[in-house]
């Protein structure tokens, strides 16, 4: 609206084609000024600029003594300021406002107080002083959904949206209940429209110094002719090449001939700074190409295939180029003789990572790394993936690893016997990590006794060794070198899917420590073994600072389990345990873990997880005397072996020996028949008043042991979430209702085949009800 005429006729005071009524009340208002009061309401959502007939009337250029009253939103106010005479502003609540606003809102000084500190602490002050955005701040509080707000402000505005969706939504008559994510088209257009009022009048002075492509149409936007469904203001604002002037930051994610429109966007942006490309082809080097400076760029290329033609094309573009940090390039369509052209101009001293996938590692590929890679002193990983079915020479890998120094490195087992021989050339290496299925070759293995010492090293913090077949020689290997390796924090070895390991090997693997060492996170996962735990077990001794234990996928006995429990008391400070076994059942176990169990209580578990266990009255017993000394426990995951039933007296054993209360968090008990006998485990939750996770999947669950539970939930007031699924408690489900609406904080129940569907639907169309934001699944 640029003339008063304008504003008149969109008014709607006269009927649509009265324009002579228009004229009249204008040649009216020209000729009785000091008689009219003109009050122009919200000029922020007019759209004039300073040309017109409007803001003449408001520099008083036109109808100088007319009387005009203008209200507008403060983002508009400072362009009118040097023509008022008199203004008064609405600031929104001041200090004293917001404090009482909020103590009569969630009902107290203690809360009100507690939310003006978060709000502090989170520099959320100023956007209280609006009044409806502190009526949200109140509503999220009370409501339990923003304990801790979210970590930016959009996600702050996402939660008031889909506070805004419940509240709607709840009215209607069976209510219905959305999230944000089914909205996403109407959001859509709302930020087109807001888009479009932020670049309307065209005094908006657009430029950009950071960007981000993820799809082609992205980059439609900045060429001149497109059809792509933005606002037009929006196409025609970014098609102005200007607005990319001063670019330092580019982030693409693009395909095809894509890149040419946006190579052809940024050929004038001399001050770009950073480039990272992310899934590309050939078409990046279109892209490189237009870069007006590329010797001050710094470059990262992520997942990009190239062909034969892309890749001689790169190669002549990355010695423009003196700052490369990453490259990661798909070679799989390359022939041999491009990527002799590639590598050997890949020399930059700054790389950090460099991974080629699926390369020929011919001789001139392997002599132009063995050159290169002693200069890069930046790199921190290095990883080469051979092409299927390409044999490597041994002189090609002697050419590559006598002079490398690696941070990580990646390698299949085929290679490992090669790694293994020219580790004593890599002295600084401090991780480690081999992906390998079974190491059994006869020639492997000779080389694996010849060069253990050469395994050896003072500086290596974390070897990991995944899909392994540990055999004697190979466990000979390690034992050598293991307890040499002074700096040694983590240790993982996974064993080969099928394979069995033998006392022998154990020992030969275990059987050699004899001094301390720093290890702090062991993990020793899908072994089959057909004896005893007893050297790893005995070899706890040795590490002290033990904070993390997984022992994962194991077929472990009742024998393995009593050496560990046993053992555990030389591990003062562990953390977390985790121990997934099978049947533990047999008698002269039994008996150990009831002597051991003392050697269980650490004052430091935080995490505790027990998969596919026996509950044997022996073992109930040893955990229901430790776990009440556990005072840092915060987890605690019972899963018994498959259709194991529990008695009452092993329930009571477990759970009934708890008289102080424990900081646990989330508590499962799940996978056995414990029907009628749930008592001791509903009494127990009077201990653990900060649970806010409960899973009590699968228990055969009757109605007497969901009578005990309800009861108890006036103990954990901070219960989130609630698994009660595939129990069968038949019409008795719907007894919940009450009580989970009482929860303040409960955000998910889960209830899945737990009585018929009809009386599921009651449940969360009731639950909904009364407290929109808890989800109910089934």
């Amino acid at each position: 609206m640029r003339s008063l005429r304008d504003v008149i006729s969109r008014c709607s005071i006269f009927p649509e084609g009265e324009t002579a009524l228009t004229e009249g009340l204008l040649s009216y208002i020209t000729n009785n000024q000091e008689k009219v009061l003109l009050v122009f309401d919200s000029y922020d959502e007019y759209r004039c600029g300073s040309n017109s007939e409007i803001y003449d009337i408001f520099r008083g250029k036109k109808l100088r003594n007319c009387c005009v009253l203008i209200t507008t939103r403060i983002s508009k106010g400072d362009e009118l300021r040097e023509f008022k005479d008199v203004h008064a502003e609405i600031t929104g609540f001041s200090e004293e406002d917001r404090e009482a606003f909020m103590r009569r809102m969630l009902g107290g000084e203690t809360e009100a107080k507690e939310l003006r500190s978060l709000l502090s602490w989170k520099k959320l002050e100023d956007l209280a002083r609006v009044p409806l955005l502190l009526l949200f701040f109140c509503t999220l509080w009370k409501k339990g959904k923003l304990n801790c707000f979210p970590e930016s402000k959009t996600k702050l505005y996402l939660a008031i949206v889909q506070h805004v969706l419940y509240y709607s939504q709840g009215k209607h008559s069976p209510a219905r209940f959305g999230k944000v994510e089914d909205f996403k088209e109407i959001l859509a257009e709302i930020g087109k429209v807001a888009l479009e009022c932020l670049l309307k009048d065209d005094h908006f002075q657009f430029y950009i110094t950071e960007l981000r492509l993820y799809c082609d149409g992205h980059v439609r936007l900045f060429e001149e002719t497109t059809n792509i469904s933005v606002p037009s203001l929006s196409v025609n604002l970014c098609s102005e090449q200007s607005c990319l002037k001063f670019l330092t930051s580019l982030r693409c994610r693009l395909r095809d001939q894509t890149w040419k429109g946006l190579g052809g966007a940024i050929r004038n942006s001399k001050h770009l700074q950073r480039i990272k490309v992310d899934d590309s082809d050939d078409s990046v080097c279109d892209l490189l190409e237009q870069v007006v400076n590329p010797s001050k760029c710094s470059l990262e290329i992520d997942r990009n295939v190239l062909t034969s033609v892309g890749t001689v094309t790169l190669a002549s573009l990355l010695p423009r180029f003196n700052n490369i940090i990453s490259l990661c390039l798909d070679l799989i369509d390359c022939c041999a003789s491009a990527v002799d052209t590639l590598v050997p101009s890949i020399t930059h001293k700054t790389l950090r990572r460099l991974m080629l996938f699926r390369i020929s590692l011919t001789p001139a590929v392997a002599a132009a790394l063995s050159r290169s890679l002693p200069e890069m002193s930046s790199l921190q990983t290095l990883e080469l993936f051979g092409a299927y079915g390409s044999i490597v020479q041994a002189e090609e890998m002697e050419a590559l690893f006598d002079i490398c120094v690696l941070g990580e490195f990646n390698m299949d087992e085929r290679n490992l016997c090669h790694l293994l021989e020219s580790l004593r050339f890599i002295p600084n290496l401090e991780e480690l990590r081999v992906t390998g299925k079974l190491l059994s070759h006869a020639h492997c293995c000779t080389a694996e006794v010849n060069t253990a010492a050469s395994f050896t090293h003072k500086t290596l913090r974390s070897p990991e060794l995944r899909g392994i077949s540990l055999t004697p020689v190979a466990a000979a290997a390690l034992r050598r070198s293991l307890p040499e390796m002074s700096s040694l924090e983590t240790l993982k070895l996974t064993e080969a899917k099928g394979s069995i390991v033998q006392a022998e090997e154990m020992e030969a693997l275990f059987g050699g420590f004899n001094k301390t060492l720093s290890l702090e996170d062991l993990n020793f996962s899908g072994f089959s073994l057909s004896s005893c735990l007893a050297p790893l077990t005995k070899s706890f001794r040795f590490f002290p600072n033990l904070r993390n234990l997984c022992l994962d996928e194991f077929n472990m006995d009742e024998r393995n389990l009593c050496h560990l429990l046993e053992s555990l008391r030389f591990i003062p400070n562990l953390e977390e345990l985790m121990v997934r076994g099978e049947q533990l059942s047999h008698v002269h176990c039994c008996t150990a873990e009831v002597n051991t169990a003392a050697s269980f209580t650490h004052k430091t578990l935080r995490s505790l997880e027990l998969r596919r266990i026996s509950l044997t009255p022996a073992v109930a017993a040893a955990l229901g005397r430790s776990l009440p000394e556990m005072s840092s426990l915060e987890t605690l995951e019972l899963t018994l072996a498959k259709g194991s039933i529990v008695q009452a007296e092993e329930m009571e054993a477990l759970f009934g020996g708890f008289n102080t209360t424990l900081p646990l968090e989330n508590l499962t008990v799940t996978g056995f028949s414990a029907s009628g006998c749930l008592a001791p485990l509903t009494k127990s939750l009077r201990y653990f008043p900060n649970l806010s996770w409960l899973d009590l999947y699968n228990l055969n669950m009757d109605e007497r042991n969901l009578r005990g539970l309800l009861e108890s939930f006036r103990f954990i007031p901070n219960l989130a979430v609630l698994i009660l699924s595939h129990n069968p408690l038949g019409h008795a489900v719907t007894s919940i209702v009450p009580h989970i609406i009482k929860l303040p904080k409960l955000q998910s129940i889960s209830i899945d085949q737990t009585g018929s569907k009809e009386d599921l639907n009651y449940v969360r169309e009731t639950i909904k009800q009364a407290n929109p934001h808890v989800q109910v699944s089934f």
